[in-house]
């Protein structure tokens, strides 16, 4: 039996297709899950951070570095002689001269000591 030229075109690529369909399925099935890179911690050194300035996500100053315990930092505020204790996994980073946060400054009301 013979098809009008249409027809059998559309019988060849809808194969087509499933093949494709097959092949990635198959592919996707073998291949190994994608591990999320080891992220660096955002600091090396905590002690090199004591007496740094501190910003927050907001880029707001926050006070200074006062001390650095096993599992937190002390941040002591200028002015209003505030304190925080602030978990180090809300450090995002240093540079050297500042430590930067992942926290604004609204929200370091729930590290006030």
């Amino acid at each position: 039996m013979l098809y009008p030229v249409h027809v059998t075109r559309a019988i060849i690529l809808v194969y087509i297709l499933s093949i494709s369909h097959y092949i990635i399925a198959k592919m996707s099935e073998d291949a190994e899950p994608v591990k999320e890179p080891k992220r660096e911690p955002p600091v090396l050194d905590w002690d090199r951070i004591v007496h740094k300035n501190v910003r927050s996500k907001d880029r707001a100053d926050v006070g200074n570095v006062d001390a650095v315990d096993e599992d937190s930092i002390v941040i002591i505020t200028e002015g209003a002689r505030g304190e925080y204790k602030i978990p180090k996994s809300e450090v995002d980073g240093f540079d050297g001269a500042e430590v930067f946060l992942r926290s604004t400054r609204a929200e370091l009301t729930k590290f006030k000591v």
